[in-house]
């Protein structure tokens, strides 16, 4: 049976040696003479100013070059332990034994351990004889980069209620509480709204940020409205604040909201792609894509699409080109944690004249680039790296990523997206 264990190297940088160019640092009078007070001899070096020149023989944090010596140490240690990376991502590491995977997710000094009992046993007295000063808590349930993460009955579970609690005391006096994050006009731009004064832009700044970091983490349902605000943090004005505190009052209605993961019966790849022709006041386009395993939300992105189209179908083409190649590491990165053939990857479109153009061919297409894009699609499908398969808009599970929902269709998105059933805005 495999567990879950967070281990906290204390004191990483200064344990990892300073490679490279000599880098000094210049004490203040204040710490030079703290340092002249512990260690007399040292009074000879000090300058005429009182100050003190040292040469860095440790990666102190703050120093530009300081994770990436640390990360070198780190996967060097590991390596050594018999664990790989992966190639999609390299703090992704894995090691197989007698068929059993155990991963390793490194985040600077915090890293996550999935391994049965006798390889946790393993790694911590590995962990300790190299490193001496170390934390490492098994559990089913771990506080990890502000996710509250628990394991039962086979389905992960991550909370950031305390997050959004603390965003709320920052933000929230006052807040009306909203059914939804956004309502239609999420994408419209005021010209003539009132521009918000430097101090008022940096809370908003601040604001959707913190934002930003939750919905790519535990609330994909208001993935849609902070995609836009991220594109205003520059230039907010007062309808942008508008359209901030309803994410916020939506929040706080929703605040216990969790994201549920259960892949299901299917070890397989499902990306749901969706575009929305020119909602944009420049007429760009916008991209939505859900990336489930089995029935597991994994991966979702809401963007703006970076070239103008001139139909639904154009914006459509784009939308599932710009997402191919992800899905394709999507696919090798899961063989990679899993160490199994995985099936082929299935990429749903809604629109039927897309799936007619990369699978028939034929048609017109207005500029080279999208001819490009249509082989593109053609060739993947040809070699068998994905299957496009019609997904009816009623059941495109990545609708809620281009527009704004209300009722059962926000709703019903909400239930896939964060694998939550028989929830209600009453």
């Amino acid at each position: 049976m495999k567990h879950i264990a967070k281990i906290d190297v204390k004191g990483a940088f200064i344990q990892t040696e300073m490679e490279g160019p000599p880098v000094y640092v210049v004490c203040d009078k204040k710490l030079t003479k703290l340092i002249v007070d512990v260690l007399p001899g040292i009074k000879k070096y000090v300058t005429n100013e009182g100050t003190l020149y040292c040469r860095l023989l440790k990666a102190l944090y703050g120093c530009v070059q300081a994770s990436k010596l640390w990360y070198n140490k780190l996967t060097k240690f590991l390596h050594a332990l018999g664990y790989e990376q992966s190639p999609t991502d390299p703090c992704i590491m894995r090691k197989i034994v007698d068929g059993n995977v155990y991963l390793l997710v490194i985040y600077v000094d915090d890293i996550l351990v999935l391994a049965n009992e006798e390889e946790m046993e393993r790694i911590k007295q590995a962990f300790i004889d190299e490193f001496q000063w170390i934390t490492m808590d098994v559990s089913d349930s771990h506080s990890y980069l502000g996710m509250h993460i628990m394991m039962k009955d086979g389905c992960v579970v991550i909370d950031m209620q305390n997050f959004i609690d603390k965003l709320l005391e920052e933000h929230g006096e006052e807040l009306r509480e909203f059914a939804t994050p956004a309502d239609k006009n999420i994408f419209v731009v005021d010209e003539k709204a009132k521009v918000l004064v430097e101090a008022e832009r940096k809370l908003f700044h601040t604001a959707v940020a913190k934002l930003l970091y939750l919905t790519k983490r535990a609330r994909p349902d208001i993935m849609t409205p902070i995609s836009f605000l991220c594109t205003r943090v520059t230039k907010a004005t007062e309808q942008d604040r508008i359209k901030l505190r309803r994410v916020l009052g939506f929040l706080k209605k929703t605040r216990n909201w969790t994201v549920h993961l259960k892949i299901g019966d299917i070890l397989r790849i499902l990306a749901y792609v969706d575009a929305a022709f020119a909602p944009h006041p420049d007429a760009k386009s916008h991209t939505g894509i859900a990336l489930f395993i089995g029935e597991a939300l994994v991966f979702a992105a809401s963007r703006k699409q970076k070239c103008v189209t001139k139909s639904p179908t154009e914006s459509e083409l784009v939308a599932l080109t710009d997402n191919i190649g992800f899905v394709e590491l999507f696919a090798e990165f899961l063989g990679f944690i899993t160490n199994t053939d995985v099936t082929i990857p299935i990429i749903y479109q809604d629109s039927t004249s897309v799936i007619s153009l990369v699978k028939e061919g034929g048609g017109l297409t207005r500029t080279k680039h999208l001819r490009v894009r249509m082989e593109l699609c053609k060739e993947a499908l040809k070699e068998k790296r994905i299957e496009v398969i019609y997904m009816p808009t009623g059941k495109m599970r990545a609708d809620g990523l281009t527009k704004a929902l209300d009722g059962k269709p926000f709703l019903d998105f909400v239930t896939t997206v964060l694998g939550l059933f028989g929830i209600s805005m009453t």
